[in-house]
């Protein structure tokens, strides 16, 4: 009987130590995940507003800029938010197409 009263106790202690581990662990996934979205979202914006600032400045039409800083907002932007890439494709307008094309 104390055998199995033991058994018993410790069993349902097993039980809620699991339930408040689990909760423990995916809260700190969701902050995890949380962090790194605002992260991305903010080294994103950060480029964007970068690109619009150097084509203001150079007087330049988007998306016919050329910005001279690219790589290194690139590397920066890469290190932030942990891309293997970033791949910049503007939109285009029809119009834009035939020009574009020998601009890139």
């Amino acid at each position: 009987v104390v055998s199995t009263g033991t058994f018993l106790m410790l069993d349902r202690g097993e039980e809620d130590n699991f339930d408040v581990a689990y909760g423990l662990f995916a809260n700190t996934i969701r902050d995890a995940l949380e962090f790194y979205l605002v992260s991305f979202e903010q080294a994103t914006e950060n480029m964007a507003v970068v690109i619009a600032q150097t084509v203001d400045a150079s007087n330049e039409s988007f998306p016919f800029a050329t910005i001279d800083s690219f790589e290194s907002i690139g590397r920066w932007t890469r290190q932030q938010t942990g891309m293997e890439q970033i791949v910049y494709c503007p939109h285009l307008t029809p119009q834009e197409l035939y020009p574009w094309s020998p601009y890139s």
